[in-house]
């Protein structure tokens, strides 16, 4: 993200952004993504974020940090490895963003 936005890209894609671990609240673990994600002024465009992940945790970080989520095609919180079941995403897209 930071090397894109240096290039002047504002549009980066990635297979599975980091988050917070299941274990955070004993080890402390939380993918530094998440504050890049909230500093750095690239949208990302991602499957979401990676299955070992504590992901409801993980959306209230993006929240609190006031990344803004949108699902493509989907209401749920995209789960990596599929279009997730559980959680809501904070915003639907259903067609691509033109500019």
């Amino acid at each position: 993200m930071f090397a894109a936005h240096a290039a002047g890209i504002r549009v980066f894609a990635t297979g599975g952004i980091g988050g917070v671990h299941r274990d955070a609240s004993e080890s402390g673990d939380i993918s530094a993504d998440l504050t890049a994600l909230s500093r750095i002024p690239v949208a990302v465009v991602s499957a979401g974020a990676k299955a070992i992940l504590d992901l409801p945790r993980t959306v209230e970080a993006l929240e609190t940090l006031g990344v803004p989520v949108v699902g493509y095609q989907t209401e749920r919180f995209p789960e990596f490895y599929h279009r997730g079941a559980s959680l809501e995403s904070l915003g639907r897209r259903d067609d691509a963003i033109a500019e």
